[in-house]
């Protein structure tokens, strides 16, 4: 990883600015998705607590323009671990460092604990919805810390001043909110040099994602360790002592399964592309969504059945999933998904209607968490769809434009997307490998 990507544009040759309708065609050919986020977040922010003066230069397999995610991530830490040169904003608690995360949740939910490890006082702001994005659960997290959150008067979000310097203690987290708190916190504590544990007070969710933040640990040379009689619902040891290292050779990001599950999807539906570059054996959630094609697969070519899956652990490929059941016949059920709600937008809402538009019957259960797509098969799609239906707003969220886009290749009349360039959140180059495989799109008037 070249620092000079911190200064190229996150904005690639080919990225629409204006709304686009992509249009029904024939996709061919190999794709190689870009690096997991999931997996180059942990690792940039590993690499950078070792101390190295040019710690980004340990990081492989992220070329090209930084997303704006990973873009947030980058120039955060560099003023975390270089305070001196960072931005500054003079706020009650004083002077004290500017970290912008963007629209990036895993950027904030992962430095607030580690800006306060390191004991450096930041004022954290955002941008699109993120501002929004409750953050009480520091509050609970940290009561027992001499550290002081500043919020608005108004809630528990964002612009938030963070003070003062966490001790090694025992900490008590919610597993049912997000996982990022969790991870954040696990990254965070090597740093206080002390011992700490993590005891979870309720069930865990999106576990895998944490499994990935102590892979990723482990790889810089720092160990956590599970405990499942910590407390009624387990948690996690670090040990005191520990250092984050450099791995001798530079560390691989390996490629994201959540943006390769937009072209598993469109090659499920009838497609010819191949993926270059997954690793089979990830500890990425989203590695699921091979098994879950595989199942509608085996309902398609059987004739009959209906699909049930549950989508906690792996919330993010829900609304492209969803354009893979539409096509296969069936009521097909993807249970524990109101966490979707809370993303860049409701993105539940968001699914449905672009299903909506696409001719495909979707129902939700709140009691149950339960959403239904009634399935309807491909050729129903292509001969049902109604002209100029498919026109739903993407919400500023690159997921939702992403989902569209393959939504738009396998429909009658294609789908709308207005704000395409959203996209450059986790994908900039999304439209410059659809344009490869033979996608088609023009501007709308």
């Amino acid at each position: 990883m070249d620092k000079n990507q911190l200064h190229a544009s996150v904005h690639p040759r080919f990225l629409p600015e204006h709304p686009i309708r992509v249009v029904p065609a024939e996709l061919k050919g190999v794709v190689t998705p870009p690096p997991s986020k999931s997996v180059a977040h942990r690792a940039m922010i590993c690499a950078a607590l070792s101390g190295a003066s040019t710690w980004y230069e340990a990081i492989a397999g992220v070329d090209g323009p930084l997303s704006d995610d990973l873009r947030a991530t980058f120039v955060a830490l560099l003023a975390l671990t270089q305070p001196a040169a960072a931005e500054k904003v003079t706020t009650a608690t004083g002077e004290v460092v500017v970290i912008d995360c963007y629209e990036s949740g895993s950027t904030l939910r992962f430095l607030i604990p580690l800006a306060l490890a390191l004991g450096v006082p930041c004022q954290f702001i955002g941008r699109g919805q993120l501002p929004e994005r409750p953050l009480r659960e520091f509050k609970d997290i940290f009561q027992n810390q001499p550290i002081t959150l500043e919020f608005p008067s108004a809630g528990c979000n964002l612009p938030l001043v963070v003070s003062g310097r966490l001790k090694g203690d025992a900490y008590r987290v919610p597993g049912h909110i997000s996982s990022q708190y969790i991870s954040g916190l696990l990254l965070a504590l090597p740093m206080t040099g002390a011992a700490a544990t993590v005891e979870l007070t309720s069930p865990l969710q999106s576990g895998p994602y944490v499994d990935l933040t102590m892979d990723v640990m482990r790889d810089f040379g720092v160990r956590v360790e599970w405990d499942s009689e910590l407390g009624s619902y387990g948690g996690y040891r670090i040990p005191g002592g520990q250092r984050y290292q450099l791995p001798a050779e530079p560390y691989l990001v390996e490629a994201d399964f959540s943006q390769a599950a937009f072209w598993l999807v469109a090659g499920f539906i009838t497609h010819d592309i191949g993926i270059k570059g997954l690793n089979l054996n990830s500890r990425q959630g989203d590695r699921g969504v091979i098994n879950i094609l595989e199942r509608l697969a085996k309902i398609r070519e059987n004739h009959e059945g209906n699909l049930r899956v549950d989508m906690q652990d792996m919330p993010d490929v829900v609304p492209i999933l969803t354009v893979a059941a539409a096509a296969v016949p069936g009521a097909h059920v993807f249970y524990n998904v109101k966490r979707l709600r809370l993303k860049e937008c409701d993105r539940l809402t968001a699914t449905m209607e672009l299903l909506r538009g696409i001719g495909v019957r979707t129902r939700y259960d709140e009691t149950a968490d339960e959403l239904t797509v009634f399935g309807i098969g491909l050729y129903d799609i292509l001969e049902g769809q109604k002209p100029g239906t498919a026109m739903v707003s993407c919400r500023s969220d690159h997921r939702m434009a992403m989902t569209q886009a393959i939504a738009g290749v396998c429909s009658q009349h294609g789908v709308v997307i207005d704000e395409p360039s959203c996209v450059a959140k986790s994908w900039p180059d999304f439209f410059v490998e659809l344009v490869k495989l033979g996608g088609v799109f023009v501007e709308e008037q």
